[in-house]
Parts: structure tokens; sequence; C-alpha cells
């Protein structure tokens, strides 16, 4: 995102650092921890989306 000069509009979550979200307003980045990766399972949540390429 850096190297296209995008910014997020809404970053949250760096004090913890066990979740960390970055709001691009098209797009939404969370950044887990292991614990917290494994506990939220969002790719089993979100398992049967189109995957855009």
């Amino acid at each position: 995102m850096r190297e296209e000069k995008t910014r997020a509009s809404h970053r949250e979550g760096y004090a913890e650092a066990t979740w960390i979200v970055l709001d691009y307003n098209s797009v939404i980045v969370h950044i887990f921890n292991e614990e917290n990766r494994n506990f939220y399972d969002l790719e089993h949540l979100w398992g049967d989306a189109v995957q855009l390429q």
C-alpha cells in the first residue's frame, strides 16, 4: 500500500498488538497474533466466499 501511496483511513489495535485492523475503505486488513487467529478462524468463516485474484 505504501508503494501505491495509499493510507489507511482508520487503524486500530496497535496498543495491544494482538489484532490490528487497517481500513482502506474498500479493503479491510486484519492482522492477528496466532492465538487470536486460531480463536476467530476467519478463514473458516469466509471459507465459501469467492476469492479474487
